[in-house]
């Protein structure tokens, strides 16, 4: 491929990146979904660690990727990195459905993915778990004063 089509597909990518960041739409992210489908976020040029493989829970290579209002390690599965683990903490991100958000109210959680299997009680913050998947996962919505402050989910490794 040549340079002037590698640059110019670096500014598409990047203006749709901005435009997606920049409208009232936030990216939604998942567990499972493929690192090809990330550019929102590789664009953004996070911190990434790459790690070997844990022969102990029989994981390939991972890798940590980091911004200040988002965490995602990615496993290596048959073709491509997937995400296996995220935790969101800051805007400009969804989780599994554009209504899940930082900010978003805790009716539209309980609206959305009806109620939880637990709640857990941490101070002034009540974390809500949800068994989502048909794998084995969980995620942990944390909501204060009636408002979502932090989305974790991932697969159990364990």
């Amino acid at each position: 491929m040549s340079k002037f089509i590698k640059l110019i597909l670096c500014f598409f990518t990047a203006f749709v990146c901005e435009f997606a960041l920049a409208g009232s739409e936030n990216v939604v992210l998942d567990l499972k979904v493929p690192a090809s489908q990330l550019i929102a976020v590789f664009t953004l040029n996070p911190k990434v660690k790459k790690f070997p493989p844990d022969e102990e829970y029989g994981m390939n290579y991972t890798k940590e990727v980091k911004l200040n209002s988002l965490s995602l390690d990615l496993h290596l599965g048959k073709s491509d990195y997937y995400i296996w683990r995220l935790a969101i903490t800051g805007s400009g991100w969804a989780y599994r459905n554009a209504n899940i958000f930082i900010g978003a109210s805790v009716s539209e959680l309980i609206k959305t993915f009806g109620q939880p299997v637990s709640k857990e009680l941490e101070g002034d913050v009540i974390n809500y778990i949800y068994r989502l998947y048909d794998f084995d996962s969980w995620s942990k919505i944390s909501v204060r004063d009636g408002k979502i402050i932090a989305i974790f989910a991932a697969e159990d490794w364990s």
